[in-house]
């Protein structure tokens, strides 16, 4: 007994000391330590999002394109349009000036004949309270 407890303590101690006894196997070398492997797949997500940030871009440069080829092309049209409303407005501002200045025309001949119809009856007036009087 006291030989197995000494062989156990002896035992015990030794793998204390030593090491304790296992098979080792054997594994492949690791190639790359934890920070290389974390900068690496932290480099090919900024590439990723690089790209994708890129092809945003583009396609926002795209549509600013369109956007100003649409609104040139409006721009244009609405000039023309603008133009076109302009030359109808002068057109009837020249025909109401015309007609205006017709109508003012007529009136003064109104007037004159007018004029000389009050100067006839203010005559004629005259002459009859000459005829009364005598």
């Amino acid at each position: 007994m006291f030989r197995t407890a000494a062989t156990t303590t002896i035992r015990a101690n030794s793998a204390v000391l030593f090491g304790a006894r296992r098979q080792i196997h054997q594994t492949p070398i690791a190639t790359k330590n934890v920070k290389e492997a974390v900068g690496d797949a932290a480099h090919e997500v900024n590439i990723k999002i690089g790209r994708g940030l890129a092809s945003a871009i583009e396609k926002g440069e795209e549509v600013a394109q369109a956007t100003k080829e649409t609104f040139g092309s409006a721009t244009e049209k609405t000039k023309q349009e603008a133009g076109k409303a302009a030359d109808v407005g002068e057109q009837k501002y020249n025909e109401a000036k015309s007609q205006t200045k017709k109508a003012s025309d007529v009136g003064k001949q109104k007037f004159n004949q007018a004029s000389r119809a009050a100067s006839g009856a203010r005559q004629a007036k005259d002459d009859f309270q000459r005829e009364v009087s005598k």
